[in-house]
């Protein structure tokens, strides 16, 4: 079943450290570090309070394949869901205040 959670966006804030000995270890790494922080601004901790919004989509029906699972299926089947997500998003963006933002699946 296609879950979609809105204003979750501000439930953490994020911290990005900036400066040359960051950007050498962060290459040295292949990923820049980032802290997020919640209530309080206890990192990791408790989420800020905020109405969060949970729009459920059509279950979609998988067959059971056993164990000769096709890649085919597998990308047939995630395009499904993610297409329904899509589609949960674009119906609900307005009421929830969403109206100007487009979602970015990657």
């Amino acid at each position: 079943v296609p879950v979609f959670f809105f204003h979750m966006d501000g439930s953490y804030g994020y911290f990005v450290p900036k400066g040359r000995l960051v950007t050498k270890f962060a290459r040295k790494i292949g990923i820049l570090p980032l802290f997020f922080y919640g209530r309080w601004k206890i990192p990791f901790g408790i989420p800020n309070p905020q109405k969060i919004h949970a729009v459920f989509g059509q279950p979609i029906s998988v067959p059971n394949e056993g164990s000769n699972i096709s890649n085919e299926n597998v990308d047939k089947y995630h395009k499904i869901y993610i297409d329904s997500l899509v589609q949960l998003f674009e119906r609900h963006k307005v009421k929830e205040g969403y109206g100007s933002r487009t979602l970015k699946i990657m």
